[in-house]
């Protein structure tokens, strides 16, 4: 059976609510903190399950500073896009990074950068 609130996506607050808990200790659950005890950590996760609540991606990166995100910036000697994908090895090494990246749960984009000033501003 849902709790989920209508009209809106359950917040950190109804997850305390329904647990019983502090909206702080909810959030040291949630996020995988050891100093909470296991009946409280039972008590979070069926709160979760029940209200089905997911954390909110955008307010994560704002806390923790993490995008979950990378760009792969590619350029060729001469900059040109051509020679990147040209290249026979470029496929399987962009694979690779990309199957690595995909398993750590790290979104990978690519930019081609054609110039130096456009590999300085990729980079900034």
């Amino acid at each position: 059976m849902s709790t989920k609130p209508a009209n809106r996506e359950p917040t950190l607050e109804d997850v305390a609510s329904v647990a019983g808990v502090s909206r702080a200790t909810a959030s040291r659950v949630i996020n995988g903190s050891d100093k909470v005890n296991a009946q409280m950590i039972r008590k979070v996760r069926q709160a979760v399950e029940t209200t089905g609540y997911t954390p909110n991606k955008a307010a994560r990166t704002l806390v923790n500073g993490k995008t979950g995100s990378i760009a792969l910036v590619l350029s060729g000697s001469d900059g040109s896009a051509e020679q990147v994908f040209g290249d026979p090895f470029f496929g399987r090494i962009a694979g690779g990074v990309v199957k690595h990246l995909s398993n750590e749960g790290i979104h990978p984009s690519m930019v081609l950068a054609d110039s130096d000033e456009a590999r300085a501003k990729a980079v900034a």
